[in-house]
């Protein structure tokens, strides 16, 4: 896997580049900073919204439960949507989670894909921003972001800091597809704020059943 320089992220970005293959990151505040030359990723901001978790009075969340409607409202009462404004910040106390996002609005080319690292300066505090956040060729939207405190202090954290790292690599054999196909099946594209996890949409449980009914029957035939 080889990264992508910061070189050739600048020249991404370009409105030189034919529109599948050009990078947007929407706005790059200060580039000299953010594309460093000689380095091979794009630094990210911190968003100004945030989904923290309630201590709610609950046994559990389902979230495969067959009332989807009900999972999602248990997911919502489980979590909390806040609004912070630039240079503002919320504590994030030690062994908190919260949801946050990228103060970028992005939209990666169909043959690029991403990974994001927390910048060590952060990390050195006991701060977590992402576990091993994969970001797809084509997505589009802001980029979800995962903190934690692992440390023992709580952690002021300021929207607009620059929180992290975006790390680029190339993708073979995309080179013919488009947006729209990459788009398929995705939850989350477009997002232009944190949100609320969708799992309970997925048909796993459906799926699970239906392969224990086929392993079942399998099973009795080779007996």
């Amino acid at each position: 896997m080889s990264i992508i320089s910061a070189k050739v992220l600048r020249e991404r970005l370009s409105s030189t580049q034919e529109d599948r293959f050009r990078l947007y990151v929407v706005p790059v505040l200060d580039a000299d900073s953010q594309v460093r030359t000689g380095q091979g990723a794009i630094d990210i901001r911190l968003g100004t919204d945030f989904i923290i978790t309630r201590r709610a009075q609950l046994t559990h969340i389902d979230p495969y439960s067959d009332d989807k409607k009900a999972s999602a409202e248990k997911f919502q009462q489980y979590q909390e949507h806040i609004t912070i404004g630039f240079g503002k910040h919320f504590i994030l106390h030690p062994r908190q989670y919260a949801i946050g996002s990228t103060l970028e609005y992005v939209r990666f080319p169909v043959d690029l894909a991403g990974l994001v690292m927390g910048r060590s300066s952060w990390g050195r505090l006991g701060l977590v921003i992402a576990m091993a956040t994969m970001v797809h060729p084509g997505y589009t939207g802001v980029i979800t972001l995962e903190l934690q405190n692992l440390g023992d202090a709580p952690i002021s954290l300021y929207a607009g800091a620059r929180i992290g790292q975006l790390v680029f690599y190339e993708v073979k054999g995309n080179e013919e597809i488009t947006h729209k196909e990459l788009y398929k099946g995705s939850k989350y594209i477009g997002a232009i704020s944190a949100g609320f996890s969708r799992l309970y949409e997925d048909n796993e449980r459906t799926k699970m059943i239906a392969f224990g009914e086929r392993y079942s029957q399998a099973s009795q035939f080779l007996l």
